[in-house]
Parts: structure tokens; sequence; C-alpha cells
């Protein structure tokens, strides 16, 4: 697991050759949906505690899946505007798990809200946004990566997958 959380570290900061070890590894996908899972367990327990809902496992089961949801639909979205529309090649499964591991700046949104219980603050909007703009720059790298896109079609694929996954937030909470 040390070296999951390490691959993931590196790919929070942009890393391309870690996003390039990831096409490789065939475990990659499943520990990706485990870093994915585990963040938005920590996230629900965050939001469990902090409004003092009684149901700790509702809201567990709601936010991991809404949280694969989000990814497995962000990552189509970036496979579909890749492949049919600027031509990347690269297969669906390939971009699942290096996505998964460009998901670590959502933990911002686990450890923002804990912190709000202790200081009151209106911004955890801006927090989401800085995630979603973290997330973004992952996006972009797997864009750049995996399918090889020039620049600017590699931001495009990534706005088009960010905003599916804003989406996907605000539908499923």
């Amino acid at each position: 697991m040390q070296d999951v959380l390490r691959t993931a570290w590196r790919c929070a900061l942009l890393d391309r050759n870690a996003y390039s070890g990831l096409y490789f590894d065939q475990y990659a996908t499943a520990n990706a949906v485990i870093l994915v899972a585990a963040i938005a367990v920590l996230e629900a327990v965050v939001i469990a505690f902090r409004s003092g809902v009684a149901s700790i496992v509702l809201v567990v089961l709601s936010t991991v899946i809404s949280s694969l949801a989000g990814w497995a639909i962000s990552t189509g979205i970036l496979w579909l505007a890749a492949t049919k529309l600027f031509n990347g090649e690269g297969r669906f499964e390939q971009a699942l798990r290096m996505t998964g591991y460009a998901w670590l700046p959502f933990i911002i949104l686990s450890f923002a809200a804990l912190g709000l219980l202790i200081i009151y603050s209106d911004n955890f909007s801006a927090l989401i946004l800085v995630a979603l703009a973290w997330y973004g720059a992952g996006l972009y790298t797997v864009g750049q990566v995996l399918f090889e896109l020039e620049s600017r079609n590699a931001v495009a694929a990534a706005i088009l997958a960010a905003a599916g996954w804003l989406l996907v937030r605000f539908l499923l909470g």
C-alpha cells in the first residue's frame, strides 16, 4: 500500500513518469478503485461527524458510490474526448487506472471539512474548485501521457471530464 500512496502522491505532483509507470501496472486499476473508495470513506466519515448523521453506514455507502460514479464518468468523458474528438489512442482501462491515481487531490475536501469543524468558513465551495482544478491538471497529464494529445486538446478533454465530475457531484451529492 505504501507504493500505491507514493505513486498517488507523485501523480498528484503531476509526475509524467508516475503516470507512464501505471500504463504497465496490471494491479493499478484495483489499487485505483481502493484509492478512490478510501478517500470517499474519509470524506463520508467527516461529513457524518460534521452533520451529526446517525447512520454513518448510509453516508459512507452513498459517498463511495458517488465518488466511484464520478471517477468512472469523468474517465469515460476523458476517454471519449481523447479518442473520438481528438483521435488519441488508449484503452479505457488504462485511463481508469491513471485517473484513479489522479484522485488524491480530493482528500483536500476531507481535511478541509474537518478543519471547518473547528474554524467556521464559507469557503468550502472554493476548496471543491481547488481540488477539481488539481484533478483537472491530472486529467490533462493523463491526456498527454496516455492519449498523446497536443496540449490544447488535452486541456479541452480535461475540462470536459472535470465538468462531468462536477455534474455527477451535484446530482449525486
